[in-house]
């Protein structure tokens, strides 16, 4: 998980949709937010909070509780500024919930959900491959081969396999035929379900066939 410092931006205490609500302790709080809420694998998210009463150069630990572990751990410290807002960026590998903590009061935590990242190609007439990007490997899923008419229709499956890792990116896809007509735009589905339960589904690049 890659972490970004940002600068510290001004920003309002909010309770809107994607803030964590602080859980204070007397009189002191902290809140967390994320923008964008939905990222594809390998891409950031801007982490932003504030801490009450407004302080500059206190430090506020963030912490993430990545898909499928019971408990957080800390992956930055940051420092407020002079208003006691911070911010920091994060690149999560799959779903994760983020917490701030500052002494001994939290925010509630903030989902950020992550989409695999999808690539299709063609590598000749009739014959293409797709490439699915992710920390964990999606090998057995099945992703959908789709053209578009007025729509979106599916042409075919195509059960994704093991291509190979590096480091700690796997890369499940596979090399597939279709008999799809020319000049056709056509993409990867990879459905909700398919990506489940620590992705959320997207789509590939459209390209022509």
């Amino acid at each position: 998980m890659r972490a970004f410092v940002l600068p510290v931006l001004l920003c309002t205490l909010a309770t809107a949709a994607g803030v964590g609500t602080a859980i204070a302790a007397g009189s002191k709080a902290v809140t967390l937010s994320a923008a964008p809420k939905v990222v594809t694998f390998g891409n950031p998210t801007a982490l932003r909070g504030a801490v009450t009463p407004a302080k500059s150069n206190q430090s506020v630990n963030i912490q993430a509780r990545p898909c499928g572990q019971t408990s957080a751990m800390p992956v930055l410290a940051v420092k407020t500024g002079p208003n006691g807002t911070y911010g920091a960026g994060q690149a999560p590998s799959m779903n994760t919930a983020y917490q701030a903590q500052w002494h001994s009061v939290a925010s509630a935590e903030v989902p950020v959900l992550v989409r695999p990242k999808i690539k299709l190609q063609k590598l000749a007439p009739h014959k293409f491959r797709v490439q699915v990007t992710a920390a964990r490997s999606l090998a057995g899923r099945k992703a959908i081969f789709q053209r578009r008419t007025r729509k979106w229709s599916t042409v075919r499956k195509v059960r994704l396999k093991n291509m190979g890792q590096v480091l700690t990116t796997t890369i499940s896809g596979r090399g597939f035929r279709s008999t799809v007509r020319k000049r056709r735009k056509v993409r990867i589905l990879l459905s909700a379900k398919q990506a489940a339960p620590c992705y959320v589904g997207g789509h590939s690049n459209t390209i022509h066939s």
